[in-house]
């Protein structure tokens, strides 16, 4: 998961990473020009406590991870912005939702009601900071005991 940040006049590629709990080597990866810039906008991983981070062993697929973590590999694909073709590497992340958490990822056609289905909306809405209802969004909710 990945939002934008607009890169201020004292931020070092050191205090960026700090910033947003992820490495150097992580931002350079993700963004294909690392002459950062202040008002530049950079590709940085989002904050959130509902997602840990997994970091790919030699061996791993992404069909074991998925079952893992009981997530269906689509989903674990397109929550971390992969193709179905593309590879994993030993020592890369891939974001993984905590223990207890579900991921539904919405179509063209989701609704309220396909939320109000997955739980509590106000619990939905204290997992996810926007819920936009466009095509691939990654909603998280808790999963059912």
């Amino acid at each position: 998961m990945y939002q934008v940040y607009q890169v201020t006049y004292n931020d070092t590629l050191d205090n960026i990473a700090l910033k947003f709990n992820t490495t150097v080597d992580e931002l350079m990866n993700i963004n294909s020009n690392t002459n950062f810039v202040p008002g530049m906008y950079i590709v940085v991983p989002s904050i959130n406590d509902n997602y840990d981070k997994y970091v790919i062993q030699k061996g791993d697929t992404i069909y074991k991870i998925a079952s893992d973590y009981n997530i269906d590999p689509n989903t674990l694909i397109l929550m971390n912005g992969l193709n179905k073709d593309d590879y994993i590497y030993p020592n890369d992340t891939l974001l993984v939702p905590r223990q207890g958490l579900n991921i539904y990822i919405t179509n063209d056609n989701s609704t309220l009601n396909d939320l109000y289905r997955l739980g509590n909306l106000d619990e939905l809405i204290s997992y996810n900071s926007n819920i936009y209802l466009l095509p691939n969004q990654t909603i998280l909710y808790r999963k059912e005991n």
